[in-house]
């Protein structure tokens, strides 16, 4: 079975070939992904993360219905169904929606179909407390056209994590073009301090 562990054992001989060490970038459920590294003892010296799905709200139990729904339709042999009902759940905007199946990527989706359920467990699988302890210095980024709840949830990882700072870039929604995304990171990752 899946396991958000070994998805971060896959990170250290990664990080290993490259000298020991690493600064990390991650998107989307990928950004909490690089959360659970940090948290795992990675040697990460800095991390920025675009728009992680992940909210620190006590309050919100983690709804799982969502990941059996996907592996459902996986599982019956639907898989683009499960990736436009993933995609809908979470609140990708209708016109990004139409049109999608016609799209050229479109087969490589559903081939990853089945990997929609790790990225939901990912994002649900780790606690405020856990975020909290990591004082890694991180960038977080989030797109001037996205929605609301990404924004509130960047905001929440901002003040909860202890040593975070929060910028909002040009882009679409849930994205930044590499070419206003790189200067940024370049500038974070090679300064000194946070």
């Amino acid at each position: 079975p899946y396991a958000v562990d070994r998805e971060v054992d896959d990170l250290q001989p990664l990080m290993d070939a490259a000298g020991g060490s690493a600064f990390v970038h991650g998107f989307s459920s990928g950004a909490v992904l690089a959360l659970h590294a940090v948290a795992h003892g990675l040697a990460i010296p800095k991390l920025s993360l675009l728009e992680p799905p992940i909210s620190l709200d006590a309050e919100a139990a983690p709804d799982t219905s969502l990941e059996s729904e996907v592996a459902e339709l996986v599982a019956t042999g639907r898989r683009g169904d499960a990736v436009e009902h993933f995609n809908r759940s979470i609140g990708v905007p209708e016109e990004y929606l139409v049109g999608m199946r016609e799209a050229p990527w479109w087969p490589t989706m559903e081939a990853l179909a089945h990997t929609l359920v790790y990225d939901l467990i990912i994002t649900r699988t780790l606690s405020a407390r856990q975020v909290s302890a990591i004082t890694t210095p991180t960038l977080i980024l989030a797109s001037e056209a996205s929605d609301d709840r990404l924004h509130d949830w960047a905001q929440g990882l901002r003040d909860a994590l202890p040593n975070a700072s929060l910028r909002t870039l040009k882009g679409e929604w849930h994205g930044v073009a590499a070419e206003d995304l790189a200067p940024v990171l370049a500038e974070f990752f090679t300064r000194t301090g946070k």
